[in-house]
């Protein structure tokens, strides 16, 4: 057997057991990594087999230069017992397999994770897209707004009623023509108006009991463009609902129209 006939029966029993051989490197490395696994023994044991049949293979391939009968009987008869356990083994839990296990809990829980893990990536998804619709609406509703605020000379704004502090404003800076290095001051009526009209301003906003009732106020002021003009002030106390810190909030439109001339 020393001729190219020889040689290829070397060569496949030594292929067929280097893939045997790894096939076990990798189902081990699989049943380490899974320790949670259902029949984990009979899985072992079918490793076993594997490794068995891919030894007595390297026997046959040994045989052609050491003629050691006895132990490949030896080989034969280990590996044959291991396989009819192995056979055994397969058919009590075969049942099983045919319906995919179903009910072990590694598989119910690996399944529902799966699905709780896709239920979430859809959600955010779908929130995301929901997210940046808003955003786009608001965005194009903002610049209508200051559009419309900046054609009709006119503002809008909300402040705390007890300390005046302007929490958002659209256009009141350059309504009543603050430069930019002053534009910090613009963050309270106390900046923008002097003591007297701050104190009538607050005072219209607290006769307006109810909340949503409106309110207006007319303060004489002196234009940017040297005109005198009357800052108009129209606005009412939102609910106590609608402040997280329940303080009082109100919402306002401003406007500078000519000043009335008496007849």
């Amino acid at each position: 057997m020393s001729g190219p006939i020889g040689w290829f029966h070397l060569a496949s029993d030594l292929a067929v057991f280097f893939a045997y051989t790894v096939l076990c490197g990798l189902l081990m490395v699989f049943l380490y990594r899974h320790r949670d696994l259902p029949h984990r023994k009979t899985i072992w044991l079918l490793w076993l087999f594997v490794f068995a049949a891919g030894f007595t293979r390297l026997m046959g391939g040994v045989m052609f230069y050491y003629p050691v009968f006895r132990l490949l009987l030896v080989v034969k008869v280990a590996a044959a017992s291991i396989a009819l356990i192995a056979v055994f083994a397969v058919a009590r839990i075969f049942p099983n397999f045919i319906g995919f296990d179903r009910s072990s809990g590694s598989y119910r829980k690996s399944a529902e994770d799966a699905a709780n893990h896709r239920r979430a990536e859809a959600h955010f998804v779908e929130q995301r897209d929901q997210l940046e619709q808003r955003a786009t609406h608001l965005t194009v509703r903002d610049r209508r707004v200051r559009r419309a605020l900046q054609s009709s000379a006119a503002a809008a704004c909300s402040w705390d009623l007890e300390n005046s502090d302007i929490f958002w404003e659209v256009g009141l800076k350059e309504l009543l023509g603050v430069p930019e290095e002053a534009a910090e001051s613009a963050r309270s009526w106390t900046g923008l108006l002097d003591f007297t009209d701050c104190e009538r301003l607050r005072a219209a906003a607290r006769n307006s009991v109810n909340p949503g009732q409106e309110f207006s106020l007319e303060i004489p002021r002196a234009c940017i463009r040297g005109r005198e003009m009357t800052l108009v002030i129209r606005g009412r106390i939102e609910s106590p609902s609608a402040s997280p810190s329940g303080r009082s909030i109100v919402t306002g439109l401003v406007l500078l129209a000519p000043p009335v001339v008496p007849a």
